[in-house]
């Protein structure tokens, strides 16, 4: 992914847009994932993660 598009996404989920969201959490929710299993061995555990990180992202990003 370009660096213009992800920022597209990332603005449109500070903006609340669900479509950018989506599109994002398609794109790098795997890889998240991984990166956490890797460090807690635990699937339930790296997918609570993964969902932490973009829930974080929702309430937390401000675009510059």
């Amino acid at each position: 992914m370009d660096n213009h598009r992800l920022s597209t996404l990332l603005a449109g989920t500070a903006q609340r847009n669900a479509s950018a969201f989506s599109q994002l959490y398609q794109e790098f929710s795997p890889t998240v994932y991984g990166i956490a299993l890797s460090v807690v061995k635990e699937p339930h555990t790296a997918a609570d993660a993964t969902q932490e990180v973009f829930l974080s992202l929702i309430h937390n990003y401000e675009p510059t």
